[in-house]
């Protein structure tokens, strides 16, 4: 048996408004605070980890933080997940920059970080 993970796109309630042309988007309304602890409580009770990928936007508005942070302790640590999705060793500078987002998500503003490289 393999161990499960659970990766979820939390694309917020203003994307889902602005992609299909309703007002109000403008206005980048959340879900966040309310979804993110719902989630986090069922997936500890299910032992089950769990990496989010978070619209840049949202984790720079100061009122999706408290949720961000809530899930970033929780959440599996990057190096983990990466492991267990690629069937290679990751080079040093791929565990770098692993090791700097995992830094930048313990710090109290967002992170903005474009991650690039050779394929």
């Amino acid at each position: 048996m393999f161990p499960a993970s659970v990766s979820l796109d939390l694309d917020n309630q203003w994307a889902y408004l602005k992609t299909q042309g309703l007002d109000g988007w403008q206005d980048f309304p959340s879900y966040l605070d309310l979804v993110t602890p719902r989630i986090l409580d069922l997936l500890s009770e299910l032992k089950l980890p769990i990496t989010f990928f978070v619209v840049g936007k949202d984790a720079s508005l100061e009122k999706n933080h408290t949720a961000l942070r809530t899930a970033a302790p929780i959440a599996s640590p990057l190096r983990d997940t990466a492991a267990q999705l690629f069937d290679f060793t990751l080079t040093d500078a791929q565990q770098r920059v692993l090791s700097e987002i995992e830094a930048d998500l313990k710090k109290s503003q967002p992170m903005q970080r474009l991650v690039q490289g050779d394929v």
